[in-house]
């Protein structure tokens, strides 16, 4: 399994939706990752259409089109 197979199956599973939220450390941890790794990780996902949705608290699985509304709006202003 790969590393973008492993971390989608795991945010699905574990993390699905916003009041499944993990943090990114934990999440770090869970999937044997360093920060940076991690990040550019879900970048890659994300363009790749993997709808991981993020907030200041962690990292989750969206389960809805209004959670990942939320992650798009603060990404925009950046």
């Amino acid at each position: 399994m790969t590393r973008e197979e492993q971390l989608t199956a795991y945010l699905r599973t574990a993390c699905y939706g916003r009041r499944n939220i993990i943090s990114g450390t934990a999440l770090e941890r869970a999937v044997d990752l360093s920060g940076t790794d991690l990040r550019k990780l879900v970048n890659r996902l994300r363009q790749d259409g993997v709808p991981i949705c993020s907030s200041p608290e962690g990292y989750f699985y969206a389960r809805t089109a209004g959670e990942i509304y939320a992650t798009i709006l603060p990404l925009q202003s950046m």
